[in-house]
């Protein structure tokens, strides 16, 4: 047995050559595109749906919606018709990824239209007249209970501060109320009409929520309990613009200090003439505040808008008329002098323009309290300039003069008769 072992550990070992598929490039290629090609068909299979392998199997006609078997022509099972898997499996399809921001101008410019949006919101009826109108262009109300005594009054909704509070600073809780809303027109005169002893609309408040979605009275007994405020209609107009001064105080204060990063932010743009309107971008819409006390007005800002004006601004393919806004109609007295004691940058200056997308809900709200006060005296105001004009439009300007109410009026009525031609 030893001779056996010695004998064969003498002899030569020859070893079989042994190739790793991984080690030939040539058998790796082989490997590689073998399973690419069964991947491809295994892909193509499942691509495949249930309803196509069936028909191909069997004797489906599709259109007929029978099957031939054995015994002739059956109808189809609605398990195995197409329509009905299409149905059942519509709702598990992926939709469609929607762009966050649109590629084409005309709809980002849409976007970011103040009066755009606010045509775009819910719309809601007027509790009282019945009109049809976007929720901006109307008021709301909610019901809410005294704190201490036991009764229940209206409150208006949708006029919180949006002003970020300063550090230290408690931020008061939300006063969103539960509950359905009521809708009443956004105006003065209107709200006025409540309280009036011969009103058209006296003691109007009570119809309101007294008929539901459901078409019946769910709160009658919190109705009959519910008080109206007999100075409403002032409460709203100092709330608005409170809510305006503090928007602008707080866009100024923007302009000069900046935000977090340091940066000021041109939110507020003061103007030495009419004509430097074009030359900005980021419209929003312009404010008149008049000259200071005390102080003429230049020559180039002695013109007065009235109380409705627009500014046309030709080059424009986007924007091409922004409002003007009196802002000693819309703020009154009291507001536009604090206004002015707190900002230097409102101090001194005649006219500004609010810029920027983060100011369109200001603008939004400035267009809300010019509809709101709208017809009353407060929207014609006392003018205490030297003279009252409109702007001019000066050589080389590429500005139009701010057309005045009796023009808008025109102006929009050609443009509605326009509009019922193309849709004609």
């Amino acid at each position: 047995m030893l001779k056996t072992f010695s004998r064969a550990l003498s002899r030569p070992v020859v070893l079989e050559p042994h190739i790793s598929s991984w080690g030939s490039s040539t058998t790796h290629r082989q490997l590689h595109n073998t399973v690419r090609r069964e991947a491809e068909e295994s892909r193509d299979d499942d691509e495949k749906s249930a309803y196509e392998r069936s028909v191909e199997s069997l004797n489906i006609d599709p259109e007929n919606k029978t099957v031939t078997t054995a015994v002739g022509k059956l109808p189809l099972s609605p398990l195995m018709d197409q329509s009905f898997h299409k149905a059942r499996n519509k709702s598990m399809e992926p939709k469609p990824r929607v762009a966050a921001h649109p590629k084409d101008k005309f709809r980002r410019k849409l976007e970011r239209n103040p009066y755009a949006r606010m045509l775009a919101g819910r719309v809601r009826t007027c509790d009282v007249t019945g009109t049809a109108l976007p929720t901006s262009l109307l008021q709301r109300f909610k019901l809410a209970q005294h704190p201490t005594a036991d009764t229940t009054w209206w409150v208006p909704q949708d006029l919180e501060s949006k002003v970020p509070k300063e550090e230290g600073e408690a931020q008061p809780p939300a006063t969103e109320l539960p509950g359905p809303s009521a809708y009443t027109l956004n105006s003065r005169l209107f709200l006025q009409e409540f309280v009036a002893p011969k009103g058209i609309y006296a003691s109007s408040s009570n119809r309101l929520l007294r008929v539901t979605e459901s078409g019946t009275g769910r709160y009658t007994t919190a109705l009959n309990k519910a008080q109206w405020r007999k100075d409403m209609d002032i409460y709203l107009l100092d709330t608005m613009r409170k809510r305006v001064y503090e928007g602008l105080l707080h866009a100024a204060h923007m302009a000069e200090h900046g935000g977090e990063d340091g940066r000021p932010r041109k939110y507020v743009t003061k103007l030495d003439s009419w004509n430097e309107v074009s030359d900005l971008k980021h419209r929003q819409c312009v404010l008149f505040f008049g000259p200071p006390t005390g102080v003429s007005p230049a020559p180039a800002m002695a013109s007065v808008p009235s109380p409705i004006s627009t500014m046309a601004i030709r080059g424009s393919k986007f924007g091409e008329k922004i409002a003007v806004h009196d802002m000693k109609v819309v703020l009154g007295q009291e507001y536009l002098g604090k206004l002015r004691q707190e900002s230097e940058l409102l101090r001194e200056g005649s006219l500004y323009l609010l810029r920027g997308t983060a100011t369109m809900r200001l603008n939004m709200l400035i267009w809300k309290l010019q509809e709101y006060i709208a017809g009353s005296e407060d929207a014609v105001g006392k003018v205490d300039y030297q003279e009252e004009t409109t702007p001019q439009q000066t050589k080389g300007s590429t500005d139009i003069p701010a057309q005045t109410e009796e023009d808008w009026e025109l102006e929009l009525d050609d443009d509605l008769e326009r509009a019922e031609n193309l849709r004609d």
